[in-house]
């Protein structure tokens, strides 16, 4: 079994994006093209399935899209100002024909992102549901994280994009996920302060609050004590994933000796390369 996790932490990217590309085009859909793209990345990144014939054309895709997918790396403000928000979808449509016996009724070698959002969606449910996930039951994580980094409380156009990333959230983890028992979820990291914030602002917020969040408190100060430290969230989540990393590597570490590892010096690349892949998302 294998999480495959990916992170988005420069949200401050989204409003000028969303600005460029024209009144037709939703804050809703840019998240839905951001969650289903990056999700088919990572089904991608996963071995059997880069190794499948099946997915050549899926690839080629997401390929030559590249640019419109890691809104992290920036190239996709570059680009929209030369094509606005237009992918190359010859290899999609071949790929959708192929999978699904189907036409998608766009002539065009290039089309707006949103109009192919149906069809990703398809496709994403169908790789969710494919034997490479279901027998090694993998699962796939997307994380927002940072949303208070550029976010203003006195903006409503901030305020509103934050407002329709929980909503979208929301829809694909019912609708698109948990309707169809695909391992996958979307989760927002976002500080309490910008939840009370939030909440007045819409019945339906302040119902995905109360029936969808879970508090993360890292300050106990109940553990204080020296010898409570083992005891606290963070240390014993810090401690897990290193647990993880280190079985992964297949070095051991001293049962009694949280967080101290001994293992020989040709281990150290291969420990390394494992608790970056964990820790990190």
């Amino acid at each position: 079994m294998y999480v495959y996790s990916s992170r988005f932490s420069k949200f401050r990217n989204i409003s000028p994006i969303r600005k460029s590309v024209g009144t037709e085009q939703t804050k809703e859909h840019l998240f839905k093209w951001l969650i289903y793209t990056n999700l088919l990345k990572m089904f991608l990144n996963n071995e059997a399935a880069a190794d499948s014939p099946k997915f050549r054309l899926l690839k080629e895709f997401m390929k030559k899209n590249s640019g419109y997918i890691d809104i992290d790396k920036g190239e996709v403000t570059e680009l929209v100002k030369k094509h606005k928000f237009q992918v190359n979808i010859d290899q999609f449509k071949r790929f959708f024909k192929t999978s699904f016996n189907k036409d998608i009724k766009i002539k065009e070698s290039r089309a707006e992102y949103y109009k192919l959002l149906p069809h990703l969606e398809d496709v994403l449910v169908d790789v969710l549901q494919h034997k490479v996930n279901v027998e090694n039951q993998n699962s796939y994580v997307i994380f927002f994280d940072d949303l208070d980094i550029g976010f203003k409380a006195s903006d409503t156009e901030s305020v509103d994009t934050l407002l329709s990333l929980i909503r979208t959230s929301k829809h694909v983890n019912n609708t698109v996920f948990a309707k169809n028992n695909a391992s996958a979820k979307v989760i927002i990291l976002i500080r309490d302060d910008v939840e009370r914030l939030l909440s007045p602002l819409g019945a339906d917020i302040a119902k995905i609050f109360s029936s969808y969040s879970t508090e993360l408190n890292w300050y106990q100060e109940e553990f204080l004590n020296d010898w409570k430290e083992d005891q606290i969230g963070l240390k014993k989540l810090i401690v897990k994933r290193i647990d993880i990393a280190l079985t992964r590597a297949d070095i051991s570490r001293l049962k009694n000796a949280p967080g101290i590892v001994w293992f020989q010096m040709n281990s150290i690349q291969k420990l390394v390369s494992n608790i970056l892949q964990i820790i990190l998302f």
